[in-house]
């Protein structure tokens, strides 16, 4: 192709998908409801020599608990599991903007992200419709993230980092 189009794909649940191309490249102006899904930019991350040297040490596991107004509680097997409890549970858009807004990232990774990190992939655990959330970073900081996100829409929870 040797000139700009818009595609714009119609989906309405149990019909099959309509996808609808114009050669106007103004085309969404007259769409106030559309929204541009942008890949989220892929993160270098700087190679590390395996020298015994520059081994990591782990904390202790912990456990983690949430704690909501009304006595609601999520605890999960692990840390990580309970971040991705709470996550669904106070709901991936609310979540995804307070990240955005706030330029929140573990591993210099968006928390919530659109895009597989090369690196720490296998630590992004899917929350559905294509997004992901990397568990990849210390039980003190998932406590400073959940925490942030509680102050900024005025959640009340209580986070406890068991020993």
């Amino acid at each position: 192709m040797k000139r700009e189009l818009v595609l714009v794909v119609d989906y309405l649940p149990g019909h099959p998908l309509s996808v609808h191309l114009s050669r106007k490249h103004n085309f969404t102006a007259n769409l106030l409801d559309a929204k541009e899904m942008i890949l989220v930019t892929e993160v270098n991350h700087k190679k590390c020599n395996s020298n015994s040297e520059n081994k990591i040490e782990r904390g202790p596991a912990r456990d983690m608990s949430i704690l909501f107004p009304g006595k609601t509680i999520i605890e999960e097997k692990t840390a990580a599991d309970t971040l991705v409890a709470f996550v669904k549970k106070i709901g991936m858009t609310k979540v995804c903007k307070v990240v955005e807004d706030n330029n929140l990232r573990f591993c210099k990774v968006p928390v919530i992200s659109n895009r597989r990190d090369a690196k720490y992939g296998k630590s992004q655990k899917d929350l559905g419709d294509g997004w992901l959330l990397i568990t990849h970073s210390n039980n003190i900081m998932k406590k400073s993230f959940i925490e942030k996100v509680s102050i900024t829409l005025d959640l009340g929870v209580k986070v406890i980092l068991k020993i």
